[in-house]
């Protein structure tokens, strides 16, 4: 699964939100944990789509796992 959560961070890079909210849902689905950085590609494609309130919470789950990262 890790080369499925390495393409929602490049799909991410490449203006693909969509597609990471989907891949991201179907994580949740199956209730799987998404390593850190993932969590921020999604917080980012959330924003990307306009969903500021769903961005949110994935947004301070990166700066509570990780608050000395830069990219948090």
């Amino acid at each position: 699964m890790k080369w499925l959560q390495d393409r929602m961070v490049l799909l991410g890079a490449r203006d693909r939100a969509s597609e990471v909210d989907t891949l991201y849902r179907a994580f949740q689905q199956r209730q799987m944990t998404l390593p850190t950085f993932v969590i921020g590609a999604v917080a980012d494609a959330r924003l990307r789509l306009r969903q500021p309130r769903q961005a949110i919470p994935l947004y301070e789950q990166v700066l509570r796992e990780q608050p000395d990262e830069p990219n948090a």
